[in-house]
């Protein structure tokens, strides 16, 4: 037993927790403080959808026990998110626990980032950090992108461990942590499948021993099997999400065809929604004045807005479709998909914040939230950062400035590029960023945040160092 409490105690997460209390006490204080000023955090469509699935959540497990399963229970939204809020809403009565404690851990891991890239200037980069909307606002979100941050985060910290190295008991704990970050990164977020050839390859790059290489991987792994998984054991029908950007793309494209192309297809899509149906998608395209950057206004024309309509025809059906109109017409649908591409990096249209309101739909009230002038600043203020500095609505132009930051460090530095952790942040951005891309169902700016936030906190590190080095030269000087 005393050599199992000194391995305890010898730990690299209690070494690493015991040398970083004071950012844990900054992040309970900062988290605190977010939550009391917006109580219950900031609630949007989505969540709603979770909180009803969270509500269900001990049915279907004694359902299950009881083998009394019946049909499954639909929901369009990513349901992992549900099951944390279900086991707040058990233990604690209320939802806000799951808030709490988001804020903390996105706090809390996003200032030991920042203490990871940062030698010099580092309180200059957490002020830039702590008293910046784009992330404190955030902090209380119910929006998937943000338990995403936080989990990803807290997965590159784990996968840069010489697993090789480690004790016994540290080896145990990565292993159940890495599967438990990989379960929340891509359960949160279904796009980000993606970012699994640049998490693979930046285990092999950090484990030199080939054994630590696979059994991380595998465990990276592990933790997508068991998003897949759990829906299924439930009895949850998870909808097919990702049908949405491939219907939204192939209906916009016969939309924009030129009248005489266009007959043609006015009833590609009827074999699979009614007769009909595809002129009254194209007809609701075509009555925008301009085009309109979110599914949503294909899913006015369906009953329970389209989500059982598309998720009954399936994502093969759907997809087919894409790939057959891209056959038949390659000049209209490419035209259409550079569109889209570009509209999604900010190219000749920016992206628009959508889904960040004070209480949509009047219902905060169930929840406990009371209006203040204080939230309504404390959310104003997000609103004004994204939509009034330009480049976060625009991902190309984020990404070519931190590139030319990034690549800056790295000159000055002297070192390889795959020793930059920086720069391994801005190729985990541009992967996780193409999957939205690709099955994009609105272009809001919540979609591309993970991006963004990965990408400015790697601009608020290297800025930290250069004034840090600006000033040591400047004192240099001025002692010669």
């Amino acid at each position: 037993m005393p050599d199992r409490i000194k391995s305890v105690r010898n730990s690299v997460f209690v070494r690493g927790f015991n040398n970083n209390k004071e950012i844990c006490i900054v992040s309970l204080f900062a988290a605190a403080l977010c939550l009391i000023i917006t109580y219950p955090g900031n609630l949007f469509s989505d969540v709603y959808e979770r909180i009803e699935l969270a509500r269900n959540i001990k049915d279907l497990v004694r359902d299950l026990i009881h083998g009394t399963q019946g049909e499954p229970y639909q929901i369009w939204v990513t349901p992992t998110p549900a099951y944390f809020l279900a086991f707040f809403r058990i233990f604690l009565g209320n939802y806000s626990g799951y808030a709490f404690f988001q804020a903390f851990f996105f706090f809390y891991f996003s200032l030991l980032l920042i203490k990871r890239l940062t030698v010099k200037n580092r309180f200059m980069a957490y002020i830039l950090y702590l008293f910046n909307p784009v992330f404190f606002a955030v902090s209380i979100y119910y929006d998937v992108s943000i338990g995403y941050v936080t989990g990803f985060v807290a997965l590159v910290f784990l996968l840069e461990l010489d697993f090789s190295t480690l004790m016994n008991f540290d080896r145990a704990a990565v292993c159940v942590l890495t599967v438990f970050t990989s379960f929340i990164v891509f359960g949160f977020r279904a796009n980000a499948f993606t970012i699994l050839p640049v998490a693979a390859a930046f285990i092999i790059y950090n484990q030199k021993a080939v054994l630590s290489r696979v059994l991380l991987i595998a465990m990276l792994f592990l933790g997508v099997f068991f998003v897949a998984a759990i829906p299924k054991i439930l009895n949850i029908d998870t909808m097919s999400p990702s049908t949405g950007g491939f219907f939204w793309k192939t209906v916009t494209t016969i939309a924009r065809m030129p009248p005489e192309k266009q007959e043609k297809y006015i009833t590609y899509y009827d074999d699979l929604y009614g007769e009909g149906k595809t002129k009254v998608l194209v007809d609701a395209m075509n009555r925008e004045e301009k085009f309109f950057p979110s599914i949503h206004v294909l899913f006015k024309e369906f009953d329970d807005y389209g989500r059982a309509d598309l998720s009954k025809a399936g994502l093969k059906a759907n997809l087919e479709k894409y790939i057959n109109l891209f056959r038949e017409e390659p000049y209209e649908a490419l035209r259409t998909e550079v569109f889209f591409i570009t509209y999604s990096l900010g190219i000749g249209n920016h992206l628009f914040l959508g889904e960040w309101y004070y209480d949509m739909w009047d219902q905060g009230s169930r929840y406990g939230l009371t209006g203040s002038r204080v939230r309504h600043w404390f959310l104003d203020s997000y609103s004004f950062a994204v939509n009034k500095t330009f480049f976060p609505l625009r991902p190309y132009l984020m990404l070519i400035i931190t590139l030319v930051i990034v690549i800056t460090k790295i000159k000055i530095e002297k070192i390889k590029y795959t020793q930059s952790l920086e720069f391994w942040l801005v190729i985990f951005s541009v992967f996780y960023y193409a999957g939205i891309v690709v099955s994009t169902h609105s272009m809001e700016f919540r979609y591309f945040y993970p991006a963004f936030y990965s990408m400015l906190v790697a601009d608020i590190c290297c800025l930290a160092g250069f004034i840090a080095r600006f000033r040591e030269r400047k004192a240099v000087k001025a002692s010669e």
